[in-house]
């Protein structure tokens, strides 16, 4: 189910920068360009983006040294993963 939202989040995209075009409107690009890139917002943004790649391409050996992990269970400690080589709480 999950790469049925990927695909139509790609289509509305796609579609979207299509009738932009079409029409002589702005596209998402510029748009985004103009909103963040050209402002104040520029390095914040860009520091959250270069976070949600590490993020969603993290080795798996890497992940426990994943900020956005980190932060979930800091704020959910019941749905961490089990540490390694801690007791199984099911013995």
């Amino acid at each position: 189910m999950a790469r049925v939202g990927w695909f139509l989040l790609l289509v509305v995209i796609v579609s979207t920068d299509v009738i932009a075009a079409m029409n002589n409107k702005d596209s998402l690009t510029s748009t985004f360009r103009r909103a963040v890139a050209e402002t104040g917002w520029r390095w914040p943004v860009l520091v959250i983006i270069v976070l949600l790649v590490a993020h969603l391409y993290m080795p798996p050996s890497l992940r426990k040294y994943d900020p956005l992990d980190r932060l979930y269970y800091r704020l959910d400690p019941a749905g961490a993963p089990p540490e390694f080589g801690a007791p199984d709480p099911k013995d």
